[in-house]
This record gives C-alpha cells, structure tokens and sequence, in this order.
C-alpha cells in the first residue's frame, strides 16, 4: 500500500476543513493566505485598496499558564508542528514498508514552505495553541489514510470540535471581534460582508498578531493604516 507524502505545506494551506456554516461561500474554508503584497485576504472582512480578501479559520481553547490564543506559535511552534508531521509520515512509511518520494526531506521541505517570509499562511503568527493540537492530531491519525486526508479531519475536529474524540471547539479571543469592529469601521478598508465571516477569518491568529494589527488603526492616513496592517500578518 502507497501512501504518498503530500507537500507539508498543505498542511497549513488546509488548515481547517470547516463545515458550510463556518464558511461565508458556503463551501470549505480554509486556512488564512496571503497576496502578492503580503496582506492577509479576508472573506468577507475587509480588504484595503488593491488587497483581496480570501480566507477563513477558527480558534481558541483553553491554555495553560497562558490566556488561549495569546502566543503566537513562533518558530518553535512551527519547527514542532513539522516534526510531528515528518515523524508521522516516516511511522507510517515503516508500518507500511513504503518510502514515499521526498520523505528523507521533509523536516527540511516542511520548514522552508511555512517558515519563510512568504509562506502562506505565516504559521508563526498562528494560534499556538491551535497549531499544536493540529500536529498533535494528525500525528496519532491513521497510517490507513491519506495525509491530505488526516489534515482536513483533523482542522474540522479542531474548528468544530468532536466529542467521540474528546476534541472541544476552538473559540475566538476578544481581540478577534475587536479587529474585525476596526476593519469594518474603518474609511480605509471596503467591508464586503458581515461579522461572522469576518471573525471566521482572524480567529486562527494569536492575540499578538491582531492587536499589532488593532494598533494600526490609529495611524493617521490610509495609506499608513494598510501599510502596518500588512506588516502585522507578515511573518518575519
């Protein structure tokens, strides 16, 4: 039996597999993407001039020491969400006696796709929370089903929660409802739709994430608003 490693970026362009009421076209939505300037796309939030607007998530959960959602997943969270992946697939491959094609790169293939300042989405400013528990299912997922497969079960669990599988919905912190009021209050952005789309969107990202992005609406001109909101969901 194959079973063929996916890119490990899927992973993260998948992140969430939401059900139609989650998702303001009523189909799949997906995790946050980025254009070609580096803005984060919101489906039905706002977009600034000559940004467009793609995206969708959920988030929350309960966390230590620390509020759910305040930390940002960072490198480290990163470099541990590939890890679990890159272990899974190499568990898998011996269970199976399969040496999928570029399983000997995967760490590295994985953390050059969602690490870099480009990746799409910036998984270091992700929820760790979220980004943690979303390796943490895949990993212990079956070696009978696909990887694509395993990360579109496990993002619909981890949005919606599944209680045969002990997985409680994630939920958004108040900085998400705050930045959507912002976005769609603001004469800078053009809002397309309502707040339920708009909170879908954000509710990936940590609290550090959206209130640097809170923060740009006191800037004085349009043009200095879009510039720090896209340098807010620009991964370093």
């Amino acid at each position: 039996m194959s079973r063929p490693l996916a890119l490990v970026v899927s992973s993260l362009v998948s992140l969430a597999a939401c059900s139609s009421t989650s998702s303001p076209s009523g189909g799949n939505a997906v995790g946050p993407e980025t254009d070609a300037g580096g803005v984060v796309p919101v489906d039905g939030a706002a977009s600034p001039a000559d940004a467009t607007v793609d995206a969708g998530g959920n988030a929350g959960g309960d966390g230590g020491g620390v509020p759910a959602g305040d930390a940002p997943a960072g490198k480290a969270g990163a470099d541990a969400f590939c890890a679990q992946i890159c272990n899974h697939e190499q568990h898998c491959a011996a269970l199976l006696d399969v040496a999928p094609a570029g399983l000997s790169g995967c760490s590295t293939s994985c953390q050059t796709a969602n690490e870099a300042s480009s990746a799409s989405p910036p998984s270091e400013l992700l929820r760790s929370d979220y980004l943690d528990a979303l390796g943490s299912c895949i990993a212990s997922s079956s070696c009978n089903d696909a990887l694509a497969t395993s990360e579109a079960t496990c993002g619909e669990d981890i949005v919606l929660g599944n209680s045969d599988a002990g997985i409680r919905a994630l939920t958004p912190t108040p900085a998400v409802a705050a930045l959507c009021h912002d976005v769609q209050t603001s004469q800078c952005f053009a809002s397309d739709s309502g707040t339920q789309a708009c909170e879908s969107a954000f509710l990936f990202y940590s609290d550090v994430t959206l209130n640097a992005a809170i923060s740009c609406f006191s800037d004085a001109t349009c043009s200095a608003v879009v510039a720090c909101y896209t340098a807010a969901f620009t991964q370093p």
